[in-house]
């Protein structure tokens, strides 16, 4: 796939994704909110027998991701009437990977998508974590929020979120928590240390190296 002129951010391939929703049985159709170039949609194709739609509103990244997902929709998010694409209590997944903080209205957009979700299935999704310990560190000792063209401080993030954020912002729209996974880091640029970064799990107060959260949450309320 082409995609040499796209934020390697938003192409490379999510099997951290994969392997958050691996144990959950039944899942049959997907939606891949900002599905970019259709990296993920392929893997979740090449898994197994499976209907992978997505949202996306860069058109090029659309145009690339409809050579290989089932459906396509070229849109902004927010603003579209998704009822005119995808029937309601379609979905058995639908995948939130490093978007809600690109949304002006996150809360609203959870609560937009759970429609098309299938009471008691499941909303999955990867969220940066703005506790993470360097942070503070520009705040404090440089007086500056260290904004970046990836990662944390993209500067095309619009919402930051902690991890009590991200509980309130899918518990108040009617979903718990069946999974969490903290994605780890000893420095947020990547970078070869951050292999052994697993040992930080063993660290108290380790949500500070928290880069990233994973979370598999199910519909619980309509």
């Amino acid at each position: 796939m082409a995609d040499l002129h796209f934020n390697k951010s938003y192409t490379g391939r999510r099997s951290d994704l994969i392997n958050l929703i691996a144990r959950e049985k039944g899942i049959r159709n997907i939606l891949d909110v900002g599905c970019s170039t259709g990296v993920l949609g392929g893997q979740l194709k090449s898994a197994g027998q499976v209907y992978v739609a997505g949202l996306e509103k860069d058109r090029r990244m659309a145009q690339q991701a409809g050579k290989i997902l089932d459906k396509v929709v070229c849109c902004d998010v927010e603003k579209a009437d998704l009822s005119r694409s995808f029937s309601k209590q379609y979905f058995d997944l639908i995948i939130l990977g490093d978007v809600l903080e690109h949304f002006t209205d996150p809360w609203g957009m959870v609560k937009k998508l759970s429609h098309f979700l299938k009471p008691g299935r499941f909303m999955a999704a990867s969220i940066p974590n703005i506790r993470y310990y360097t942070t503070f560190l520009h705040l404090l000792f440089k007086a500056s929020w260290p904004y970046r063209e990836r990662g944390i401080y993209d500067r095309t993030h619009l919402r930051f979120f902690t991890y009590r954020n991200m509980r309130e912002l899918f518990e108040s729209n009617g979903f718990s928590l069946v999974r969490r996974i903290k994605k780890f880091r000893f420095i947020e640029s990547p970078h070869p240390i951050n292999h052994l970064a697993s040992v930080l799990k063993f660290v108290p107060f380790n949500d500070i190296f928290t880069f990233q959260y994973l979370l598999l949450y199910r519909r619980v309320k309509a």
